[in-house]
């Protein structure tokens, strides 16, 4: 074998190495920041039966960081208590909630009652990151406030 063709094979199995460790890297980097529609579902869930037994312990776990500080600041305000997990009123309650996923994120339509059992809806949108590799909820759009069903 001579020099030229020693040459040409060591640059050939440097390109495919090169190329193979560019390939592992995208797909790679793909999969780490792809969060499925279920796992979406999954935490919108959670979110939305949170409201319906008013914990907020449940949201905090799903939370983004951000999202946590804009949360307790919100709680120290409201309620005096940074660590207080008590989210919602108590009347009216939610009956039921309906997710739909729109874009990259998730809407929540919910349904409440009260003693009158007159029904009331809301709807809130939800958006998603990764949080050292797992999927959180880091961004809630209020859609339309509590109103009256028609």
């Amino acid at each position: 074998m001579n020099k030229t063709s020693k040459i040409l094979i060591t640059v050939g199995c440097s390109l495919f190495l090169a190329a193979g460790t560019l390939s592992f890297l995208t797909f790679h980097a793909e999969g780490e920041s792809k969060i499925s529609s279920s796992e979406k579902k999954e935490l919108a869930q959670s979110w939305a039966e949170a409201w319906k037994v008013r914990d907020g312990s449940i949201r905090t776990s799903i939370m983004s960081a951000d999202m946590l500080t804009d949360f307790r600041e919100t709680q120290l305000q409201e309620n005096g208590d940074a660590d207080s997990t008590v989210i919602r009123w108590s009347s009216p309650w939610v009956t039921d909630y309906d997710l739909t996923l729109k874009g990259e994120g998730i809407q929540i339509d919910y349904t409440y009652t009260d003693s009158t059992e007159t029904e009331y809806s809301s709807s809130e949108f939800l958006g998603f990151s990764l949080r050292q590799g797992t999927p959180v909820v880091s961004v809630f759009e209020s859609l339309n406030e509590l109103e009256i069903k028609p």
